[in-house]
């Protein structure tokens, strides 16, 4: 049996004898650092939450805003249509259009007229300023003559009424 032998010497790799172990020196910590530590902790925590909810605020507010802003374009361009119909329908041609077709009335003929004649400005201001002082009604009596002339011109229109519908 062969047996190898044992060298000696230095195979190229430090001994372990030869260094020195460096030892770390634990640092005692003391209760009041822990809890300095771990309100800082919860400090950071509390900030992140504080910035993330802010954060979702902001989002929601601009989705929002942005949502009202097409509601607002929206509503502008219905209330420019409203705008144009009515420019439509105050066109004297349909107002007449409309009210010949779907009221069923008669366009007046050239002597199918009513004139009305009204009492000149004075006598009217003089009738305003006696009903603010008296609390009576005030009567205005016309004349027998003005009388007839309406009422006859009231049952000529009456009989027009009469021959067009019957």
């Amino acid at each position: 049996m062969i047996v190898a032998r044992e060298k000696t010497g230095s195979y190229g790799f430090f001994d372990e004898s030869f260094q020195s172990r460096k030892t770390r020196r634990r640092r005692a910590v003391f209760k009041s650092d822990k809890l300095a530590l771990t309100g800082f902790i919860f400090a950071i925590f509390l900030v992140g939450v504080f910035i993330t909810y802010y954060c979702s605020q902001l989002f929601t507010l601009g989705y929002q805003i942005n949502r009202l802003n097409k509601e607002l374009a929206v509503l502008r361009v219905e209330n420019h249509g409203l705008d144009e119909e009515i420019q439509q329908l105050v066109n004297l041609d349909n107002i007449e259009y409309l009210a010949i077709h779907k009221l069923n009335m008669v366009k007046p003929d050239a002597n199918n007229f009513l004139v009305v004649t009204v009492a000149d400005p004075a006598s009217r201001e003089l009738t305003a300023q006696s009903k603010e002082q008296n609390s009576q009604p005030i009567v205005v009596s016309w004349g027998e003559k003005e009388k007839s002339r309406l009422i006859k011109t009231f049952d000529e229109l009456v009989n027009r009424f009469e021959n067009k519908t019957g």
